[in-house]
């Protein structure tokens, strides 16, 4: 319960939480020093997993983790622990605080990417993430929380409102539109359009073109 605590802190850059959390709830657990050393430790890699998941390089931050493990099991006393790892805190929360001001920018260059991209057959999560120098977890949850839903669902989103459009010019075939949309199997296009729009491509074509041919 205090990891899920302190990891929402931390997704909120809630200084204020991880404050009280420091100086007020760790030290009424009344935790012996190697107890105490222990419960910060397994803090500490709370911290690099969330600061991983901000893009940070994998191999610099285990080197950072290591060295941070390292510091914190050459300390003696209870407030020196206490204070180093509540000091690596505030210091990612200032990370995070900064990286805040650009991310809105970010997910806004990655809505634009896949806006351009959606109809590559191999764009993923991936791609996306190297195309922009972070992580896939990252750029998922800067996306998510930008838009309201993930990166999966708005290129369904987008490709399936091309396809309907396509959909309605009648020279084109079906597993033509499929493979402009960015799907490689038109099974499997078919199957995503119904469960979009509740009838099949080849429903909603006869649907569509219906009105055009008796006019």
């Amino acid at each position: 319960s205090d990891q899920q605590r302190v990891s929402k802190a931390l997704e909120c850059a809630d200084v204020e939480e991880i404050s009280e959390f420091f100086e007020k709830e760790i030290p009424k657990l009344g935790l012996y020093i190697s107890d105490l050393r222990v419960y910060c430790l397994n803090l500490i890699t709370l911290l690099f997993r969330y600061l991983q998941g901000l893009g940070l390089g994998k191999g610099s931050s285990d080197r950072s983790k290591k060295e941070a493990i390292l510091t914190l099991s050459a300390l003696k006393g209870e407030q020196q622990i206490l204070s180093y790892t509540y000091q690596l805190y505030l210091d990612t929360l200032q990370f995070s605080l900064q990286k805040v001001s650009s991310s809105d920018k970010l997910a806004l260059s990655i809505s634009q990417f896949i806006a351009d991209h959606f109809c590559d057959a191999d764009l993923s999560v991936a791609k996306i993430a190297q195309e922009f120098h972070i992580s896939p977890v990252y750029a998922g949850s800067l996306f998510r929380a930008k838009e309201g839903m993930n990166i999966n669902q708005f290129v369904s989103h987008l490709r399936m409102e091309k396809a309907a459009e396509l959909l309605r010019d009648p020279s084109l075939r079906v597993q033509d539109v499929s493979g402009m949309t960015g799907y490689l199997d038109p099974q499997y296009f078919g199957k995503i359009f119904k469960k979009t729009y509740g009838i099949t491509p080849t429903e909603f074509r006869r649907i569509t073109l219906a009105p055009m041919e008796s006019s």
